[in-house]
């Protein structure tokens, strides 16, 4: 489905215990879509690809892992959060190489 994944690389499990314990800790809600990406492709490397968005091309470096390693999407969530950096309804998604963020909104 997603080309752009290196199908060599295994993905890192994500239980639904995982998902509820983020949902959980930042009162939010994560979109169906968005937990059936992870359980399925969670930490996969990926090649470079291209995303246009509002007229913009965007080259996506990587997408956040939920729990693995100093990076994941929670840990990151957690650090916007302090420094209130993300808005309210936005889970961070991606990252291009050019330090761009992508955030997925989910329903308040």
């Amino acid at each position: 489905m997603f080309s752009f994944l290196n199908k060599h690389s295994l993905p890192v499990p994500v239980s639904e215990a995982d998902f509820h314990q983020i949902e959980e800790e930042f009162q939010i809600t994560l979109p169906p879509l968005l937990k059936d990406f992870y359980r399925n492709y969670n930490g996969l490397s990926m090649r470079s690809v291209l995303f246009h968005v509002d007229g913009h091309e965007y080259a996506v470096e990587r997408f956040f892992a939920v729990g693995a390693g100093s990076m994941s999407a929670d840990r990151i969530m957690e650090i916007y959060r302090l420094c209130r950096y993300v808005p309210d309804g936005y889970f961070p998604l991606a990252l291009s190489y050019d330090g761009d963020e992508f955030f997925c909104r989910y329903p308040k």
